[in-house]
Protein backbone atom coordinates (compact mmCIF):
# COMPACT_ATOMS: atom_id res chain seq x y z
CA UNK A 1 0.00 0.00 0.00
CA UNK A 2 1.30 3.26 -0.94
CA UNK A 3 1.09 5.70 1.71
CA UNK A 4 1.69 9.65 1.23
CA UNK A 5 4.84 11.35 2.08
CA UNK A 6 4.44 13.37 5.22
CA UNK A 7 4.88 16.75 5.37
CA UNK A 8 6.91 17.70 8.13
CA UNK A 9 8.21 21.28 10.03
CA UNK A 10 11.89 21.33 10.81
CA UNK A 11 11.35 23.34 13.63
CA UNK A 12 9.52 20.76 15.52
CA UNK A 13 12.00 18.47 15.78
CA UNK A 14 15.44 18.38 17.67
CA UNK A 15 18.85 16.41 17.72
CA UNK A 16 18.73 13.51 19.77
CA UNK A 17 21.76 12.69 21.91
CA UNK A 18 22.79 9.27 20.70
CA UNK A 19 21.04 8.59 17.24
CA UNK A 20 18.63 5.65 17.29
CA UNK A 21 17.95 2.42 15.10
CA UNK A 22 15.03 3.55 15.18
CA UNK A 23 13.03 3.67 11.29
CA UNK A 24 12.36 7.51 9.98
CA UNK A 25 9.06 8.48 10.61
CA UNK A 26 9.23 9.89 6.99
CA UNK A 27 11.12 7.43 4.37
CA UNK A 28 11.68 4.26 6.71
CA UNK A 29 15.28 4.72 6.86
CA UNK A 30 17.20 2.39 9.86
CA UNK A 31 18.59 5.07 11.85
CA UNK A 32 17.15 8.39 13.54
CA UNK A 33 18.84 11.20 14.22
CA UNK A 34 16.13 14.08 15.34
CA UNK A 35 13.31 13.56 17.43
CA UNK A 36 9.48 15.68 17.56
CA UNK A 37 9.25 18.01 20.18
CA UNK A 38 6.49 18.26 22.34
CA UNK A 39 4.25 20.52 20.12
CA UNK A 40 0.58 21.14 19.89
CA UNK A 41 -0.07 18.71 16.87
CA UNK A 42 1.63 16.26 18.81
CA UNK A 43 -0.18 16.91 22.03
CA UNK A 44 -3.57 16.99 20.01
CA UNK A 45 -2.69 13.23 18.76
CA UNK A 46 -4.07 9.78 19.49
CA UNK A 47 -0.53 9.09 19.17
CA UNK A 48 1.43 10.42 21.29
CA UNK A 49 4.96 9.25 20.68
CA UNK A 50 8.00 11.10 19.46
CA UNK A 51 8.07 10.37 15.95
CA UNK A 52 11.85 10.08 15.03
CA UNK A 53 13.49 11.30 11.42
CA UNK A 54 16.43 10.53 9.69
CA UNK A 55 19.28 13.30 8.63
CA UNK A 56 18.27 13.31 4.95
CA UNK A 57 14.59 13.76 6.07
CA UNK A 58 15.54 16.57 8.45
CA UNK A 59 17.77 18.32 5.86
CA UNK A 60 15.54 18.29 3.35
CA UNK A 61 12.88 19.76 5.54
CA UNK A 62 14.93 22.20 6.75
CA UNK A 63 16.05 23.70 3.29
CA UNK A 64 12.28 23.62 2.40
CA UNK A 65 11.61 26.07 5.60
CA UNK A 66 14.85 28.12 4.82
CA UNK A 67 13.75 28.44 1.04
CA UNK A 68 10.23 29.49 1.81
CA UNK A 69 10.46 31.76 4.54
CA UNK A 70 10.00 35.20 3.70
CA UNK A 71 12.80 38.07 3.63
CA UNK A 72 10.80 41.20 3.27
CA UNK A 73 12.62 44.00 1.35
CA UNK A 74 13.60 47.58 3.14
CA UNK A 75 13.81 45.75 7.27
CA UNK A 76 17.20 45.24 7.06
CA UNK A 77 19.96 46.49 5.05
CA UNK A 78 22.61 43.86 3.51
CA UNK A 79 25.18 46.28 3.61
CA UNK A 80 25.07 46.67 7.06
CA UNK A 81 25.27 43.46 8.34
CA UNK A 82 28.36 42.13 9.93
CA UNK A 83 29.94 38.69 10.06
CA UNK A 84 29.94 36.92 13.86
CA UNK A 85 32.72 35.64 15.43
CA UNK A 86 30.37 34.59 18.20
CA UNK A 87 27.24 32.93 18.75
CA UNK A 88 24.54 36.02 19.49
CA UNK A 89 21.82 32.79 18.80
CA UNK A 90 19.32 31.62 16.02
CA UNK A 91 18.16 33.34 12.83
CA UNK A 92 15.75 35.88 12.58
CA UNK A 93 14.51 34.98 9.52
CA UNK A 94 13.97 30.98 9.47
CA UNK A 95 14.53 29.97 13.15
CA UNK A 96 16.62 27.14 12.29
CA UNK A 97 20.28 27.46 12.02
CA UNK A 98 22.81 29.78 14.26
CA UNK A 99 23.47 33.21 12.99
CA UNK A 100 26.35 34.28 11.27
CA UNK A 101 25.56 37.84 10.65
CA UNK A 102 24.27 40.77 12.05
CA UNK A 103 22.44 44.18 12.00
CA UNK A 104 22.76 46.02 14.79
CA UNK A 105 20.47 48.82 14.12
CA UNK A 106 17.63 46.54 13.55
CA UNK A 107 18.99 43.83 15.77
CA UNK A 108 18.46 41.21 12.68
CA UNK A 109 20.45 38.24 13.34
CA UNK A 110 20.88 35.80 9.56
CA UNK A 111 22.06 32.32 9.23
CA UNK A 112 24.29 31.79 5.88
CA UNK A 113 21.73 30.90 3.88
CA UNK A 114 19.25 33.37 4.39
CA UNK A 115 22.08 35.78 4.10
CA UNK A 116 22.93 34.82 0.74
CA UNK A 117 19.22 34.69 0.00
CA UNK A 118 19.10 38.22 1.51
CA UNK A 119 21.42 39.63 -0.86
CA UNK A 120 20.40 38.04 -4.16
CA UNK A 121 17.31 39.41 -3.23
CA UNK A 122 18.25 42.93 -2.58
CA UNK A 123 20.21 42.97 -5.74
CA UNK A 124 17.67 42.27 -7.70
CA UNK A 125 15.00 44.95 -5.61
CA UNK A 126 12.29 41.91 -4.83
CA UNK A 127 10.35 40.01 -1.87
CA UNK A 128 12.23 36.46 -1.28
CA UNK A 129 10.04 33.94 -0.19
Amino acid sequence: MNRPIPKINARDYKPLDIPEKTPCYVCGSTWSLYVEKLTEERRGRKDKTARRICKRCYQGAKTRAQRYATILPGTFDVARMERLKVSVGRCTICDLDLAAYLDRSTDTKLCEYCYQRAVQAQARGEVSG
